[in-house]
Order: C-alpha cells, then sequence, then structure tokens
C-alpha cells in the first residue's frame, strides 16, 4: 500500500520548498514534486541522485517561490504548473480551479483550487 508523504527543505532563513513523494514499505519511491523551488541549489543538494524529480508546482509568483524554477527545468527538464493568469517563468502547465492533474506512476492525484491570496496580482494565484 502506498502512502502520500510531504517533506521540506529549509531556504532563505523564513521559506521552505516542499517535496511531495510516495512511500512504499516504508521506503520513499523514486519521484517526487517541488513545490515553489525558490532556489535550485537547495532542492539538488537535498534529493539524492536516484531521486527523479517528475514536475515543479508553483504557488505564486514571488521571487522566494520561483528563483529556481529555470535551473531545475533545464537539469530534470520538468514540467512546471501554475496558474493559468500567472507571470510565473517556464510554466508549461496552466492550471485553474476546479481541474485535476494526475500522476499516474506515482499514484497521485491533485485538484486545484484557486485560492487568492497576499500575491494576488493580474489574478495570479
Amino acid at each position: 500500500m502506498k502512502k502520500t508523504s510531504v517533506s521540506y527543505v529549509s531556504e532563505f532563513n523564513d521559506n521552505y520548498i516542499w517535496l511531495v513523494h510516495v512511500l512504499s514499505k516504508n521506503k520513499a519511491e523514486l519521484e517526487i514534486i517541488i513545490v515553489d523551488p525558490g532556489d535550485a541549489s537547495t532542492v539538488i543538494r537535498a534529493i539524492q541522485e536516484q531521486i527523479q524529480p517528475k514536475a515543479i508546482f508553483v504557488i505564486h509568483h514571488h521571487c522566494d517561490h520561483t528563483a529556481g524554477i529555470n535551473r531545475l527545468v533545464d537539469k530534470f527538464q520538468l514540467p512546471v504548473y501554475a496558474s493559468i493568469n500567472s507571470i510565473i517563468p517556464k510554466v508549461s502547465h496552466p492550471i485553474s480551479h476546479g481541474q485535476t492533474i494526475t500522476f499516474e506512476s506515482m499514484g497521485l492525484s491533485f485538484q486545484i483550487l484557486s485560492v487568492p491570496g497576499h500575491a494576488q496580482k493580474r489574478g495570479d494565484n
């Protein structure tokens, strides 16, 4: 039986980069989803060579959530999921409220919720 797990790495003294993965028989699977990579070096140090990032999810456009995107996309050829209204670099999969994203190899599905907050700019969230 698989169980979803979320871990994090600290960055910039007051922020986190989230790593979503699936646990099976108490061992981490070899695929992760990176959420809000403000620094690519932090992510690269945190994952081991045998772990394959599958995608990047970005919550909003602030640089502490986006500054690592370009380097990670270039290194791992990752799709980037972000709001359809975003101004985030390298977005390959614009998403909107109510949409479902599925990663079959990981056995994960995500339902997208629009939750406008402190970073709303031109409809971005």
